[in-house]
């Protein structure tokens, strides 16, 4: 049976992507062939780090970009305008401090870093 080509390297642009994209690799029998990079966190994903499925995932404060919202508003409100663009901080989760997210949503007890 002959099989299309796979790409050397895959990047979601979404969370349903990157599950789907770690489910595929699996049930494809292609985990290490493909280097995937998802986008943002679940227990799907944290487990696919975690397992070598998944390179690395891109995540974002949701917290952080909850407060820039608040505080764009309020400046709209008192100023009448607001700036068209903020830095908002990613955070790259890989296999090496994936341990650090589980810690974050309370699945793993803190350890000290080598």
């Amino acid at each position: 049976v002959q099989h299309d080509p796979v790409p050397d390297i895959l990047i979601c642009l979404d969370l349903t992507s990157t599950e789907c994209a770690t489910q595929a690799l699996v049930d494809y029998n292609e985990v290490g062939e493909v280097t995937v990079i998802g986008t943002y966190t679940s227990e799907n994903v944290l487990d696919g780090l975690e397992k070598g499925i998944l390179y690395s995932s891109i995540s974002v404060d949701t917290r952080e970009i909850g407060q820039l919202c608040i505080t764009s508003l309020n400046e709209y409100y008192s100023l009448g305008n607001v700036s068209s663009y903020f830095n908002m901080g990613l955070e790259i989760i890989n296999q090496k401090n994936v341990w650090k997210k589980r810690v974050e949503k309370g699945q793993a007890e803190p350890v000290q870093e080598p």
